[in-house]
């Protein structure tokens, strides 16, 4: 729903651009968010 509101406002990108957009977004969080965690239960051993 909120990329067809943006579609409408900005018609520089297709909806298929923007629905890749946020889904690589959401992948993009995960993975950090999860290499953080990881890295930072490696740390608290170490000390």
């Amino acid at each position: 729903m909120f990329h067809l509101l943006l579609l409408a406002k900005d018609p520089m990108f297709s909806s298929g651009q923007i629905t890749f957009g946020i889904i690589f977004f959401i992948a993009f969080v995960i993975i950090i968010s999860f290499m953080y965690l990881k890295d930072k239960g490696m740390h608290k051993k170490k000390l």
